[in-house]
């Protein structure tokens, strides 16, 4: 059986994860993400480089009034 690598081809630990802040409220994610969501938060018309931002989950909430898709 092979051991998992340290470190990625980026050197980082592989144990490293990402997390997402809420643009909302500032929340931190957990490692999972769960019940997070994403959304474009520029203006296509008017903004030329797309912008994503994250909500947790009660901010998406309240941003679909109440309600998930």
């Amino acid at each position: 059986m092979r051991a998992m690598p340290e470190h990625d081809h980026e050197g980082r630990n592989v144990t490293d994860v990402e997390r997402a802040t809420c643009a909302d409220c500032g929340r931190r994610s957990d490692p999972f993400w769960r019940g997070w969501i994403a959304y474009r938060v520029d203006d296509p018309l008017t903004d030329t480089v797309p912008e994503i931002g994250f909500f947790c989950p009660e901010c998406a909430r309240k941003g679909l009034g109440g309600r998930r898709r």
